[in-house]
């Protein structure tokens, strides 16, 4: 699996893959999605993520925001 340029937005799931192997997501955007913008599971294994863009993902506001001012 190889993504190249990919650019995703509105809602919804980007990216939902169950036993991938082998990938790279190389150069995507995703904005603005409703749902997670990447997910890998299911035994995905050797899943490459490289100078992708994600903004004002789902889980940015919930997860991301109590580390950012050291709240554990």
């Amino acid at each position: 699996m190889y993504i190249l340029n990919g650019s995703l937005g509105s809602s919804g799931s980007g990216i939902d893959m169950v036993g991938c192997h082998n990938g790279r997501i190389n150069k995507c955007t995703f904005e603005n999605m409703g749902a997670n913008s990447i997910q890998m599971k299911g035994g995905s294994q050797y899943i490459r993520i490289e100078k992708t863009f994600l903004k004002r993902w789902a889980t940015s506001n919930q997860y991301w925001r109590k580390y950012r001012v050291g709240i554990f």
